[in-house]
């Protein structure tokens, strides 16, 4: 009786590990992953100096072993295999991609590896604990794994995040988030138009703000885990002086181009300074100061430019983030059309899709400016910088624009200094 009782026990733990044997498999078969491996493949096989050759390939590829005809589509157009495997994405000559679709991070070598390494782990721990759960508790096979892994949540979860975020990534993070604060505070101590009183409370936010690695121990960031649809692959603010970085985006650093990276953090370095920001710390000193056009007095031509507005240190003519009836049109049809690209819509589904997309289109900008317009016409969309509080795109036109310039003095100084600059795109 024992030893029928130990043999299903065996079985069981052996059903339950099988999975684990196939971790990775339908990953292996994602155009990502290919891509990955083909440019891999493709750059290890290359003299770099002057451009991308083609890998050395036998005159002829046996059916049977290439029935996809992978192999051959390859040697003849390496170049073309992976952009069009890759869904139109660049690969650069260090196969070095940003992804930031959750779906596209699951399917990359680097994701897939660690997880499979992480999964294996886990599973051990577990493995451990059965014989233990079913002996004292009855409960069936499925059961035990449940309560395991409620029981060792917290243990589990700290082991993914000890498996992706590695102190070289760390240092690797750091070290670059180092030289955007370097750079992006010169950009404040040299500006001419930036107030000189105001330049040390912009310092002060810029230095304050840090990079959340390595993460803390308690109360880590929920994203700092996958969830139940995947890795979260954001980068963000979190308004409280840290740029959190996700675990899908920290899974992908290792082939994350550098000059991407730079940008996103410049970009979310940005927000601690931008003038939604500002005006918050405003209201949240003196809720009855009146916050508005404070971008105007801390950033006067910059944001006059990102405005649209017009004038010698203006963008004559610019038309940014629907800022006005023109603008806000041309981005409903451009949207309009890609939705309704390859369908055939009813009268009534059309209608509705424009009424949708123009509500979404009213509100999508965020930052406060200026005062309620008594001629407001909230069915206007050309009107909703009239509202009670009208609000506009502000925000991340400037993070974008000041995100670019810390990019280009990365350039600068890397060209001056001999470095060689990270090439873009030679796959494409």
């Amino acid at each position: 009786m024992k030893r029928a009782l130990f043999l299903t026990f065996f079985l069981a733990i052996s059903s339950f590990a099988a999975p684990l044997e196939r971790c990775g498999e339908e990953e292996k078969k994602s155009d990502i992953y290919q891509s990955f491996q083909a440019c891999e493949n493709a750059r290890l096989a290359a003299t770099i100096n002057k451009g991308v050759k083609p890998p050395a390939c036998p005159n002829t590829i046996q059916d049977a072993k290439d029935p996809k005809g992978v192999l051959k589509k390859l040697c003849q157009d390496p170049s073309g295999f992976v952009c069009s495997l890759n869904q139109a994405k660049f690969l650069d000559s260090h196969c070095e991609l940003s992804l930031f679709s959750t779906n596209d991070i699951m399917n990359s070598p680097d994701f897939v590896s660690t997880n499979c390494s992480f999964q294996a782990k886990k599973q051990k721990l577990i493995q451990s604990h059965l014989k233990e759960c079913q002996t004292a508790t009855q409960l069936s096979l499925p059961d035990c794994i449940a309560n395991i892994k409620v029981i060792y949540q917290d243990q589990i979860q700290q082991m993914e995040r000890d498996a992706f975020y590695t102190d070289e990534r760390t240092v690797k993070m750091q070290n670059i988030f180092e030289g955007v604060v370097t750079i992006y505070a010169q950009k404040i101590v040299n500006s001419k138009t930036i107030p000189t009183g105001l330049k040390p409370m912009l310092l002060a936010k810029i230095r304050n703000t840090m990079l959340l690695v390595p993460l803390p121990k308690e109360n880590p960031p929920q994203c700092a885990n996958s969830g139940p649809d995947g890795p979260d692959s954001g980068i963000y603010n979190d308004s409280q002086g840290h740029i959190v970085f996700c675990l899908g985006a920290m899974s992908t650093l290792d082939h994350m181009n550098v000059l991407d990276l730079t940008h996103t953090l410049a970009h979310e370095l940005s927000h601690s300074i931008d003038p939604c920001a500002l005006e918050y710390d405003a209201f949240q000193r003196d809720p009855m100061h009146d916050r508005h056009e404070i971008g105007f007095k801390i950033y006067p031509e910059l944001i006059t430019c990102l405005r649209g507005g017009k004038g010698e240190q203006a963008c004559d003519g610019a038309i940014l983030h629907c800022n006005n009836a023109k603008g806000t049109q041309e981005a409903l049809d451009e949207e309009i059309k890609l939705e309704t690209t390859g369908n055939t819509l009813s009268p009534e589904a059309l209608t509705a899709l424009k009424g949708k997309l123009g509500q979404m289109f009213k509100v999508t900008p965020d930052c406060p400016h200026g005062k309620r317009d008594p001629s407001d016409h909230e069915r206007d969309l050309s009107d909703f910088r009239k509202d009670t509080e009208p609000v506009e795109q502000i925000r991340e036109s400037f993070a974008d624009f000041m995100a670019s310039e810390v990019v280009g003095e990365t350039l600068k100084q890397n060209f001056d200094a001999g470095k060689a600059l990270t090439p873009l795109a030679l796959f494409g």
